[in-house]
């Protein structure tokens, strides 16, 4: 049975995740491979829209934000006044005034601020601030800033499978801790089946198929789940639970032996 006839049977059936104990643990890891790269989906798809986005934006701001230069940590310009634009949108905020806080920028759902003292970008919740301070020996213009965006953007194409790839590796691992406390929890609910820690790694790498799957849709399309991580959890142990249960109880051997008649 390959992997991808394995992933549709662990969406329903504990009784075919149950014969899943034998097969070899090279298989097991590929599996868990394969179900870490789906659960990443959500992120590299809204992180490189995320990105993408927010180069777009700002290539199109320098056209139409007046001059301005960023020196010892402070953005200033000749045109000393706020200037708001709406680019796909995105909302982007030039502020070299101060009357603008990054407070306001989170407040928005789509929005970059260059603020007098600090670039910030908030996308669906997800907020990055960059205080110029911080760069040491920064010394921006919007001719220099032009030509550094267009250098960004011819890049993207490298650095964000790079960034993505890291983060695989990451949840990877993630994945394999969680399937090895699980597995362990597995023995303390085996009810006398022969189950060793070997097998019930096995099982665990595919119960923890369906809570994923859930999980990863839910983030694709933005679904906040109060208590998420207690129901991923019960959903898991309820997957081991009902794949455990379709294991055979070995029978107690008889004695042959028979009393003696006085």
């Amino acid at each position: 049975m390959n992997i991808f006839t394995q992933f549709v049977k662990s969406l329903y059936s504990p009784k075919d995740m149950a014969t899943f104990r034998f097969q070899g643990i090279g298989k097991t890891i590929l599996y868990v491979f394969f179900i870490m790269l789906i659960s990443i989906i959500p992120f590299s798809y809204h992180f490189t829209m995320m990105v993408n986005q927010g180069v777009k934006a700002m290539k199109d701001t320098t056209n139409e934000i007046p001059a301005f230069t960023i020196k010892n940590g402070i953005l200033s310009s000749e045109q000393n006044e706020t200037k708001i634009l709406s680019k796909d949108g995105m909302k982007i905020v030039f502020d070299p005034t101060g009357n603008i806080t990054a407070e306001d920028i989170e407040k928005e759902k789509d929005a970059i601020g260059i603020l007098k003292d600090e670039f910030i970008i908030s996308s669906n919740g997800n907020v990055e601030t960059l205080q110029y301070s911080m760069v040491e020996g920064l010394n921006l213009s919007k001719q220099k800033l032009n030509s550094y965006l267009n250098a960004l953007d011819s890049s993207l194409g490298i650095f964000l499978p790079i960034i993505i790839f890291l983060s695989y590796l990451f949840v990877s691992a993630m994945g394999f801790i969680k399937i090895t406390i699980f597995a362990s929890l597995a023995l303390l609910i085996r009810q006398g089946r022969k189950l060793s820690y070997k097998q019930s790694f096995r099982i665990t790498a595919y119960c923890i198929t369906l809570p994923t799957v859930i999980f990863t849709l839910f983030s694709l399309f933005k679904i906040a789940i109060p208590f998420g991580f207690l129901i991923n959890w019960a959903l898991i142990i309820l997957m081991l639970y009902l794949t455990i249960q379709a294991m055979p109880i070995p029978k107690k051997k008889q004695s042959n032996i028979e009393p003696s008649v006085k």
